[in-house]
């Protein structure tokens, strides 16, 4: 049985989807470990994550996504 391939759409949209969980699982265990002091947790990772994201950018634009077609 061949692999079915991905759309662009279909990609993105699975792509999104995991985004999303993780950023809402990472959401609730703050909360459960730093109470109320948990916004201090997620801003500092969101802050991380703003600067880490133009190295993860270069990374991921690196990877051949078309089976290097």
């Amino acid at each position: 049985m061949p692999l079915k391939k991905f759309n662009q759409l279909e990609g993105n949209a699975i792509f999104g989807n995991d985004i999303s969980s993780s950023c809402l699982c990472v959401s609730v265990l703050a909360k459960v470990y730093a109470g109320q002091h948990a916004w201090i947790a997620l801003l500092i990772v969101a802050v991380v994550l703003f600067f880490f994201g133009k190295i993860s950018g270069e990374v991921v634009g690196v990877l051949p996504l078309n089976d290097g077609a």
